[in-house]
């Protein structure tokens, strides 16, 4: 069995939002909902009429898909719909989609063969930074987690070969994360090399898949 850095992945990530939190991280601006953040927090707090009242212009409806989502967290739970309130959801949201990141991660790291000193390099590259290890927290309502996990959950579905995971992540691209398309379209016109092999075109093995660390697991 492979070795994976799942377990010491979850407890940094978590120790550096818990941190952040425990420091009262918010940006110092429109009780921590920011500047743009004001913007999608009303979108949160409205909903699909902001769509039905023609409220939001088209760069906006580009990025509303995780106001929606936190707008259905608030409404189902009977919560209010103040700024704490919607802040909070958003960093949850953040949080939990960041955490199910580092899931598809390790699980990418282990369907690809690559070794556990593969799996840190990608790990502290896409995790230790400010953009996924303290903006989920300071600054909550921008989306931005939301844009990194559709991008992580379209990878996974090709090395996975899930063909809906590639839909549906492009669907709520559409709403979430405009520049979406130009991650997906190599994704569908190249897909994995060994799927020819697997449908019988031909009984040549698949070629071998790259490791650019040159830490692949030569274990296996």
């Amino acid at each position: 069995m492979k070795s994976s850095g799942l377990i010491p992945f979850l407890a940094i990530a978590w120790t550096l939002w818990l941190a952040a939190i425990a420091a009262s991280e918010q940006v110092p601006a429109n009780d921590g909902l920011g500047w743009d953040g004001v913007r999608f927090a009303r979108y949160a707090t409205e909903g699909p009429k902001a769509l039905l009242n023609r409220e939001i212009n088209d760069y906006y409806v580009q990025r509303m898909g995780p106001s929606l989502v936190v707008h259905g967290v608030i409404r189902t739970l009977g919560l209010p719909f103040d700024p704490v309130t919607i802040r909070w959801t958003f960093l949850g949201m953040n949080l939990v989609l960041l955490t199910g990141s580092i899931l598809m991660l390790v699980d990418l790291c282990r369907r690809l063969g690559l070794s556990l000193h593969a799996q840190w390099i990608l790990f502290l590259g896409f995790f230790l930074n400010p953009a996924n290890g303290r903006l989920p927290v300071y600054y909550a309502n921008i989306g931005d987690s939301f844009a990194f996990t559709l991008g992580m959950a379209m990878i996974w579905g090709w090395v996975t070969r899930r063909p809906f995971v590639l839909v549906i992540a492009s669907m709520v691209s559409l709403v979430s994360w405009p520049a979406a398309f130009y991650l997906l379209l190599p994704l569908i016109v190249w897909p994995r090399a060994a799927e020819k092999a697997e449908a019988g075109e031909g009984s040549a093995p698949a070629p071998a898949l790259v490791d650019p660390t040159g830490c692949r697991d030569r274990r296996q």
